[in-house]
């Protein structure tokens, strides 16, 4: 088969390889976020004329399950300052999986289309359910994107508060016990711009539903848009 690039100069086909492109970008940025934060504890022990200081750790990555992530306290000067790890409050791995899991289906038939409309593009206007089956699954794609979007906007900012250490850790008994300083942590703005992606995408597989609305053979009954040719009219008077 020679490739057909004619379908790439139609709406249908460049805006398939946008939702390729922009597929990857969404669940590609998702799951390569690595954030992370760090306090300093200044541990006063009693009878000491000096204290101790170290410093306590905690991660987020994908899937981003914050009921398996903790505060840890890497080797501690001295056993009398050891604290028990935190566990993280929130969790955003249900969101993070279905926004990836769209990401990833959506990539894969992208590709799969992208191949037909290259290599068996008459082959698939001539086979009417071919047409139907697209507009179907790009429809079901669009829904998963404004669920998944929508969805992961609420994971990240749930991520957004568990990473921010400053705004909840002085309430644990670490920092009521001892003192806590210099608090840092991660942006979440990659977080953020998966999420643009993911409306990105949303626009995309839904505006692309018309264009191929049109290549399915039951419009305007029975009338294939753009293909010349009409379904014949059927008069329902007599002849006078």
């Amino acid at each position: 088969m020679e490739p057909n690039f004619q379908p790439f100069k139609e709406p249908r086909g460049f805006i398939r390889l946008l939702q390729w492109l922009f597929a990857i970008c969404a669940f590609a940025t998702c799951v390569d976020y690595s954030g992370k934060f760090t306090f300093d504890v200044q541990c006063q022990l009693p009878n000491a004329t000096a204290g101790f200081k170290y410093s306590g750790v905690g991660k987020i990555e994908y899937p981003f399950d914050l009921d398996q992530e903790f505060v840890f306290y890497p080797d501690p000067p001295n056993d009398s300052c050891k604290q028990p790890e935190i566990g993280l409050i929130g969790n955003a791995k249900s969101e993070a999986v279905f926004f990836v899991f769209t990401g990833v289906v959506s990539f894969l038939y992208a590709t799969v289309m992208i191949a037909v409309y290259l290599l068996a593009d008459r082959q698939y206007l001539d086979y009417d359910k071919a047409p139907l089956l697209d507009f179907l699954v790009t429809v079901m794609l669009a829904v998963f994107w404004i669920a998944g979007a929508s969805a992961w906007a609420h994971g990240v900012s749930t991520l957004s508060t568990a990473i921010d250490v400053k705004e909840w850790l002085p309430q644990e008994q670490v920092c009521k016990t001892y003192l806590c300083s210099n608090f840092s942590y991660s942006s979440v703005s990659k977080l953020v711009i998966s999420v643009l992606f993911g409306f990105i995408n949303f626009v995309l597989w839904s505006g692309n539903i018309w264009f191929l609305y049109k290549e399915t053979a039951v419009v305007l009954n029975g009338v294939r848009f753009g293909g010349g040719s009409q379904a014949p009219q059927i008069s329902s008077g007599g002849s006078a």
